[in-house]
């Protein structure tokens, strides 16, 4: 169930390790939230083929650039100075490099694609609508973990309202919206959402939302802002049936994140851990041309060692 993850970065720190058949790039960028007050720091990992015939979507970068970056991510955790956090990975599959300088870097979000199941109901109340999805994406052997994401979206969002208030424990969804990390919060605000596969719902009710009925009561007049993602992050906290909070290091606790210059980026990357990216980053797969020929002359071999016997049957004739 994929996570696919679209940002505009710089880039602070980049190594290069070359392969047979290909070098690998990682990289950290910068985000500069457009929702958040603080920096995002996002692990870039990139494949290019050596063979400058073959095709590439991803156009070469180096450090002190700005580029835009598409491709799966997940949470991982890693050690910096002897303390684990956790910070975003992604291996990339389209990079385009923007002609901006350092201080042109532009407040971007963090556009997101996500594929999963809901884990409960919807809860529709009358300020938002909020539920929760787990999804899942490859990145390595080590990083294949579930995660869980907070989506949410407000009453003016009526687009959303008749897919979002009718789902339920276990529908699969596909889900685009802009990302948010809050203490241990993955927090999303819903842009698009569907149901995948047919979807069984509970016959709705005749009676109005409760922002509905709140808007009919003339007497009360409504001046609140929209909430921003902080608020949202606390409010889905305490709730009195939240679910048990994850006890793993916080991703943006300004006392564990790390200088750019301390994080240690990995130089080498196995073969086992190459493979296995390289492999999942394909869509079709590999002939094993040498078993294939092994195969065949074992097979013309026997051929030869049998002596054929002519073909008999229903009129047929024997040949001389």
């Amino acid at each position: 169930m994929p996570c696919n993850l679209d940002v505009i970065c710089y880039i602070d720190q980049y190594s290069e390790v070359a392969r047979k058949s290909n070098f690998i790039v990682n990289a950290v960028g910068i985000v500069s939230s457009r929702h958040q007050k603080v920096n995002i720091y996002v692990h870039i990992v990139a494949f290019y083929p050596k063979e400058e015939s073959r095709d590439s979507d991803l156009e070469k970068f180096n450090k002190g650039d700005i580029i835009k970056v598409q491709g799966r991510f997940s949470i991982i955790e890693t050690e910096v100075q002897g303390n684990k956090i956790k910070v975003i990975k992604m291996v990339a599959c389209d990079i385009c490099v923007l002609n901006l300088d350092e201080q042109d870097l532009p407040q971007s979000s963090l556009s997101v694609v996500l594929i999963g199941v809901a884990s409960d109901n919807s809860d529709v109340s009358d300020d938002k609508v909020t539920l929760n999805m787990i999804a899942r994406e490859y990145i390595d052997n080590q990083n294949n973990e579930s995660l869980s994401f907070e989506l949410y979206h407000f009453p003016n969002d009526a687009h959303l309202l008749p897919t979002s208030s009718k789902v339920l424990r276990g529908s699969s969804l596909y889900v685009t919206g802009n990302l948010s990390i809050i203490d241990e919060l993955l927090l999303v605000r819903i842009t698009q959402i569907n149901f995948i596969g047919q979807m069984h719902s509970n016959p709705q009710k005749s009676s109005n939302y409760a922002w509905e009925k709140k808007q009919m009561d003339s007497s009360s007049t409504q001046v609140s802002s929209t909430p921003s993602p902080a608020d949202i992050a606390k409010s889905i906290s305490d709730k009195s049936k939240k679910r048990g909070k994850s006890q793993g290091t916080s991703l943006l606790s300004h006392q564990k994140i790390p200088k750019l210059s301390s994080l240690s980026l990995p130089q080498v990357i196995t073969d086992d851990e190459d493979t296995h990216i390289e492999d999942s980053s394909s869509s079709l797969p590999q002939p094993n041309t040498e078993s294939d020929h092994q195969e065949e002359t074992q097979t013309d071999m026997e051929n030869n060692e049998k002596p054929q016997r002519p073909k008999r049957g229903r009129g047929g004739r024997r040949k001389k």
